[in-house]
């Protein structure tokens, strides 16, 4: 991922969100949410205020804020690079991937459908990055072509550090029965497996 700036994240996230009102006819809160924040942060920075501004903020929007722009990040470079290579992203994904709170913190298992299906459009960006053209929508999660074999991902995102062990159990059953389904025995299938929220709220708890 190369080094931006604020206003650059801003600029491409408000490019991103008209796209998104034209391919879904929908607007959604947590890009909004994610546009004021990324907002505030560019802000402060062309004011030079930016370490008062972070200073100033309560630990519950210093939280948000950060996780609106860790998330802009993500999203932003993996639908620019899914659009480089022409990638259908259907409609159902988009709008599963923009479900539920801005704030990471407030997300539970009934509410973490959006950043679940957030994880599988990053994955399926890194294959875009990387010359290829994914499929999203399906089961598995993304599959590609490479040289004439087809590549399964099934992609799990955990909750919590207790739930590592089950996420691979339910991901190798399900990959055991997409390859079973495949015509192919040169198909090979992966697991991608997201410890970010684990991770992310450890870091955060910490400020």
């Amino acid at each position: 991922m190369d080094r931006v700036t604020y206003q650059e994240i801003l600029k491409d996230l408000e490019e991103i969100a008209q796209w998104l009102c034209g391919v879904t006819h929908r607007q959604f809160d947590r890009i909004r949410v994610h546009q004021r924040n990324v907002a505030a942060l560019a802000q402060a920075t062309n004011e030079g205020t930016l370490d008062q501004f972070i200073a100033g903020l309560g630990a519950d929007k210093r939280r948000e804020v950060m996780c609106s722009l860790t998330e802009s990040m993500e999203f932003v470079d993996s639908i620019k690079a899914l659009r480089r290579q022409d990638c259908r992203i259907p409609v159902p994904v988009l709008e599963a991937a923009l479900d539920g709170p801005a704030d990471l913190h407030v997300e539970d298992e009934n509410s973490n459908r959006g950043r679940n299906t957030m994880f599988e459009i990053a994955i399926a960006g890194r294959v875009a990055r990387a010359g290829f053209t994914p499929e999203l929508g399906g089961e598995p999660d993304v599959r590609f072509d490479l040289e004439g074999r087809q590549i399964l991902i099934e992609c799990k995102r955990v909750f919590s550090e207790k739930g590592i062990a089950r996420c691979l159990a339910v991901a190798g059953r399900q990959l055991k029965r997409d390859l079973a389904r495949s015509c192919d025995p040169r198909d090979c299938g992966i697991i991608a497996v997201s410890i970010s929220r684990v991770f992310i709220l450890c870091v955060l708890d910490a400020l």
